[in-house]
């Protein structure tokens, strides 16, 4: 995933740095979510399972695992961090 994650940002002509481009902590986290979600059935088509998914899905949802400081941290951004407020689904 890190690898496509990059090649796109470079696509897009998106320069990689400390502070912008890809996240290393939010990609796992996102992952961790999704696949949490598919794990409990429903349409594979991704309109759909986002729509019957809304509230899971929602842009916040890392930060019912991680204090904010914590998941936009430049450590954050380049290595994982565990979470610090609750585990992740298949962690």
């Amino acid at each position: 995933m890190r690898a496509a994650i990059l090649r796109l940002n470079a696509s897009h002509g998106l320069v990689e740095g400390p502070e912008r481009g890809y996240h290393e902590t939010l990609t796992r986290v996102w992952l961790a979510i999704v696949g949490d979600v598919r794990s409990r059935g429903g349409t594979t088509e991704s309109r759909t399972f986002v729509a019957e998914n809304a509230s899971a899905l929602e842009k916040s949802a890392p930060l019912r695992f991680y204090a904010r400081d914590t998941i936009m941290s430049l450590r954050a951004r380049a290595i994982f961090v565990a979470p610090d407020l609750a585990p992740l689904p298949f962690s």
